[in-house]
């Protein structure tokens, strides 16, 4: 019999979900036993359970060999490992790897580049044998004891990439926050005649952030542009406050460039009338999940699996093709409140405890 019946690997650097994850599960009335092991020491701050140790090895999938000698199995939080380090993982060793996506690890974040940039990358990638490593891999993947999903969406990819006989589990993240919180947190949107429009979450190049001022340059009178810039590239951060403040001066722009408390953005965001999310891969589900409990009305690229995903479980949302074409429809209550209580049934502690708790008992009955 193993020492541990679940073994933990953060690869993230992430104080409050990594912090939050391992609370939750110390939570569970469950019989397993525990370990949690971080990768990058300065996570452990906030950590008081003694059940959490730091270990920089486990970088690296050799570094997991050690605990997979005490533990039964070992759930990987973001699957942060190359191509080539992955398909060193033997297939034994496969069985006993639960892997919990976080979005980047599953996805490739569309950028701009110019084409010489692009040529040199697949000539590295050539020599670098990348295609070869991308198959070993994958094959390694689909033998993985199951996959775990946040967003519903990640399904669809999931299976499209290694498989329909890989076992999928839906688990969310816990975020920081509930629906519980959210319920005292709420408050009226202060009255406005402009249309106050959330532009991403982020400071990064996949939002297109600079297409949207642009497209939204000749209704500059009507609508306030409010900016999350806090976190992602400090340049282009720089780039877009430029870009904005030349077209939407004075109040027109509202910048968000510091960090706050969840409670202070939730506030933020219960003043806007309208969020764009313009990208293909999963991102920013927490925001979108706020905004749906606030009964907003968002604009999702169409092929992207944000929109697939959201639209598989009933959510009433909108196509950024209808923005291009200044095609604003008009939500309906119902509609809006249907958004209000998927939301909240997603963000619900007793909700997600339930799915944490399925999915420890579904894997360690099977051993």
């Amino acid at each position: 019999m193993k020492k541990y019946n679940f073994i933990h690997i953060f690869l993230n650097k992430s104080k409050i979900f990594n912090t939050a994850t391992q609370n939750l599960i110390n939570e569970l009335d469950l019989p397993y036993k525990h370990l949690f092991v971080y990768a990058f020491e300065e996570d452990m701050k906030n950590v008081l359970a003694d059940n959490s140790i730091f270990d920089k090895d486990v970088r690296r999938t050799t570094g997991l060999k050690k605990y997979f000698e005490i533990g039964d199995y070992i759930i990987i939080h973001a699957l942060n490992y190359s191509t080539k380090d992955i398909a060193k993982l033997t297939d034994e060793e496969c069985k006993r790897i639960i892997w919990c996506v976080w979005g980047h690890d599953l996805y490739t974040v569309e950028s701009k580049h110019n084409i010489f940039y692009l040529l040199a990358r697949k000539i590295y990638r050539i020599l670098k044998r990348q295609k070869y490593y991308n198959k070993k891999a994958a094959e390694k993947i689909s033998k993985f004891k199951g996959i775990v999903a946040g967003f519903v969406g990640d399904k669809f990819t999931i299976k499209e990439r290694y498989g329909n006989d890989v076992v999928v589990y839906q688990a969310l993240y816990p975020m920081g926050y509930y629906s519980s919180d959210l319920e005292k947190w709420e408050t009226e949107c202060e009255p406005h005649s402009n249309l106050k429009i959330l532009l991403g979450h982020s400071a990064y190049p996949f939002l297109n952030h600079e297409f949207w001022i642009e497209k939204l340059t000749p209704y500059k009178d009507k609508i306030e542009l409010y900016l999350p810039l806090a976190y992602g590239n400090s340049e282009y951060a720089k780039e877009i406050k430029e870009k904005a403040t030349d077209v939407f001066w004075g109040d027109k722009v509202y910048l968000l460039e510091k960090f706050t408390t969840f409670q202070e953005y939730f506030k933020f965001l219960c003043n806007v009338d309208i969020a764009i999310f313009d990208y293909k891969h999963q991102s920013a589900f927490g925001n979108i999940l706020l905004l749906l409990y606030l009964k907003k009305r968002i604009y999702l690229n169409p092929n992207g699996i944000m929109y697939k995903g959201l639209k598989s479980v009933g959510a009433n949302i909108f196509t950024t093709d209808e923005v291009v074409n200044n095609e604003f429809k008009l939500i309906t209550n119902k509609e809006l409140l249907n958004n209000h209580k998927l939301a909240t049934k997603i963000l619900d502690f007793n909700n997600i405890k339930k799915q944490w708790i399925y999915l420890l008992n579904n894997c360690y009955g099977e051993i």
